[in-house]
């Protein structure tokens, strides 16, 4: 099956990626596509949002544990039926393993599945400097695409014309989406990030489907499309693993208390 990809990348941490990635994958869904969703990294709490948001299990994408093959065997197979693989990436866009290079990246990942980028810049407190950043982002890495960019906590009308005029003329890559600030909208957080869905109240649910279904209309998914790439061929690479032929039978706790695993390992 073909299926098109995209990475939801940020300048750095707390810019809105979780906001605006499950934005993406609900307003993909709303449409009727098969969403596959991807985490870049060990997170376990963001997956389940994507997973809450498009009733698909999110896996992690995490090129330090699972390697390049890893990573490749992971995409292929869970996104075999889906027309869509949508990637949340971590921290900012070249932060990864060390300052040297961007080994284990949202970038590495990027450039492994040759997916194209949408990167997501928070305008809260800048107007004309925000395109300075986004010049610099997208010249750091010659063999990434970064193919849009997504304007978060914009404060006015103004405030997004200020800063489509200093991109006029200067950055090629489009403005898909500008986002206004809105206090009344966001995810659950605590010291380690955001709260576990599973921890979340039914009416927090819901919540997570408002900030989603806010963001989405801020977005123009048709110039996202413009710019997904070509879709490729998937084929269903299933793991090479041994396994045992003998039975056994094991018991896993599933609640509020434990709910950090990857779904990789429970497959297995």
């Amino acid at each position: 099956m073909s299926v098109r990809k995209i990475v939801i990348a940020g300048v750095t941490s707390g810019v809105g990626k979780s906001t605006i990635a499950a934005a993406i994958m609900y307003a993909l869904k709303r449409k009727g596509f098969v969403v596959q969703p991807f985490k870049v990294g060990p997170d376990f709490i963001d997956p389940s949002y994507h997973t809450y948001v498009t009733g698909r299990q999110s896996r992690n994408l995490d090129i330090w544990m699972m390697r390049k093959s890893g990573v490749l065997r992971c995409f292929n197979s869970c996104c075999f039926d889906a027309d869509f693989g949508v990637i949340e990436g971590v921290m900012g866009l070249f932060d990864g393993v060390s300052g040297k290079d961007d080994f284990g990246s949202t970038a590495h990942v990027a450039r492994l599945l040759d997916a194209s980028i949408i990167l997501v810049i928070d305008a809260a407190k800048a107007a004309r400097s925000i395109a300075a950043i986004a010049w610099g982002f997208i010249r750091f890495s010659k063999s990434l695409k970064i193919a849009g960019i997504i304007l978060n906590n914009v404060a006015s009308q103004r405030h997004a014309t200020f800063i489509s005029d200093a991109f006029a003329g200067k950055i090629k890559v489009p403005i898909v989406g500008i986002i206004e600030r809105n206090k009344k909208i966001g995810m659950e957080e605590r010291h380690l990030g955001l709260i576990p869905t599973a921890e979340l109240e039914d009416k927090k649910k819901r919540a997570i489907i408002r900030s989603a279904k806010y963001a989405s209309e801020q977005i123009d998914l048709d110039k996202i499309r413009d710019v997904w790439n070509v879709p490729r061929e998937v084929r269903n690479k299933q793991s090479t693993a041994q396994l045992s032929t003998s039975r056994l039978t094991v018991a896993v706790a599933l609640d509020e208390s434990f709910n950090f695993y990857y779904a990789d390992n429970l497959d297995a």
